[in-house]
């Protein structure tokens, strides 16, 4: 059993795949598998996995057909044997030390989950290095903060493989995005033990695909869809201040899109009209904007826009 199976699900990435994997190839901690999950390429992403394979016995690589990226992380999961599990993006890359370093802070605290800083790397040359300390290490306060101010990523969580099936846990194929952000959560509802190394370990590159980053109707609905499944599973009592901030926070995010980006936007808040009355730290009058344009009220978006953020 390797100490860590590093799962890198792949579609196209011909571009910068070599040298996500010429970074795992790097890793001081040596005990490690890599599953590259080539999800039905139509480049060179294939070919360019199979070399490392050839060269180095942890590589292994999974051929399937295209069918997104949850089911690619899942498939790697299948397949991975390591006692912990971390996902690395193929248009990303880690610092050599970044597996020694967690699995060293896994192993001195026993920990189920721990979790590190990234450094985002930006077109226009800067790097922000963007910290993700939850505070408080208790499960809910974790899940709470993950609700609403902290990324979801598996990117940057050591997690131990056992605890996916201890909670019953699936990447959900049915989502285009955030599938890895409901997943966390999801193991966040058990009481796992969780560790944070405050070190940008992970390399987040918002060069080469900014336009995922911009918010669109689809990552909208999956945002929401994912808020809706935990208060559908889970009793959140405990954290329902952060449920309804998120709530809040996305409703407003929503409502500057272009009607031919979110023209469902009545339909998708209707329901979370308390969430958005419930809100911590939102001023009255943004609450009411939102729940106006929640009750169909037709507002003038790009002028109040321009005075609110000023």
């Amino acid at each position: 059993m390797p100490k860590v199976s590093v799962i890198v699900p792949a579609y196209n990435a011909e571009k910068f795949l070599q040298r996500c994997l010429e970074s795992l190839a790097a890793q001081t901690l040596r005990d490690i598998e890599v599953v590259v999950v080539n999800d039905g390429s139509t480049d060179a992403t294939g070919r360019i996995a199979d070399t490392f394979t050839e060269k180095d016995h942890r590589f292994r690589v999974v051929h399937q057909a295209n069918s997104g990226v949850a089911v690619a992380r899942q498939a790697g999961l299948d397949a991975c044997t390591g006692e912990f599990t971390i996902h690395v993006d193929s248009d990303d890359w880690i610092d050599p030390e970044m597996l020694a370093r967690l699995y060293a802070r896994a192993e001195a605290e026993r920990s189920d989950m721990v979790i590190c800083d990234f450094a985002v790397h930006f077109k226009d040359g800067k790097t922000e290095i963007w910290r993700q300390d939850p505070g408080q290490l208790d499960h809910w306060n974790v899940f709470g903060k993950t609700l609403h101010d902290l990324y979801g990523s598996l990117c940057n969580k050591l997690i131990r493989k056992s605890c996916y099936a201890e909670a019953g846990v699936r990447i959900d194929g049915n989502l285009f995005a955030c599938e890895d952000q409901l997943a966390v959560l999801s193991l966040l509802t058990r009481p796992l033990q969780i560790s944070y190394l405050g070190e940008a370990l992970y390399h987040y590159d918002r060069t080469q695909n900014d336009a995922s980053y911009v918010n669109a109707n689809p990552l909208i609905k999956e945002r929401l869809t994912v808020l809706e499944k935990m208060e559908a599973s889970y009793d959140l009592s405990q954290v329902r201040s952060y449920y309804d901030k998120a709530i809040a926070h996305l409703a407003y995010e929503a409502m500057f899109l272009p009607k031919e980006k979110c023209p469902d936007y009545s339909a998708l808040f209707k329901k979370h009209g308390r969430s958005v009355r419930m809100a911590e730290g939102f001023p009255f009058y943004v609450k009411a904007l939102v729940l106006l344009r929640i009750a169909g009220v037709n507002i003038p978006v790009a002028s109040i826009k321009s005075r609110l953020h000023r």
